[in-house]
C-alpha cells in the first residue's frame, strides 16, 4: 500500500528530464523533494507507474477454449474425462470439471437406468 502521494505529471517530467541528463536518482530525489524510492520506482516502471498489477497465474483455458468445453458438455454425451482427448487441450480432468462447475450453467443429475 502506498504511503505517500503519487507523482504529479510535472514531477514525472522532471524526473525523466533529469535522468536523461545522467543525474543519479538520489540527486533527482533531493532536487524535486521526493524520496529516492519513488524516483527509482518511476524510472523502473515508467508507463506502468501508478497502475495496479493484477498478477496471478494465467488461466489454463482461454475464453474460446471454455466455450468449446461448454458446447461439448451441453450435449450431455461426454464426461470430463472424454472431453480432454476430444478437445486436444493439455489440461487435467479437474481443470475441465472446475471450468464447468464455475460456469453455473450445468448441474449434476444422476442417470436413472
Amino acid at each position: 500500500m502506498a504511503k505517500g502521494k503519487k507523482l504529479t505529471d510535472r514531477e514525472r517530467g522532471q524526473i525523466e528530464a533529469l535522468s536523461s541528463t545522467g543525474m543519479s536518482s538520489r540527486a533527482i530525489a533531493i532536487k524535486i523533494g521526493r524520496s529516492k524510492t519513488v524516483v527509482n520506482n518511476f524510472l523502473k516502471l515508467k508507463d506502468n507507474y501508478g497502475k495496479k498489477n493484477t498478477g496471478g497465474r494465467p488461466k489454463a483455458l482461454s475464453s474460446r477454449d471454455e466455450r468449446r468445453v461448454f458446447q461439448l458438455a451441453s450435449t450431455g454425451k461426454y464426461s470430463t474425462r472424454k472431453l480432454i482427448p476430444m478437445t486436444g487441450f493439455k489440461v487435467y480432468q479437474k481443470t475441465i470439471y472446475n471450468t464447468i462447475r464455475r460456469s453455473g450453467r450445468f448441474t449434476y443429475t444422476a442417470k436413472i437406468d
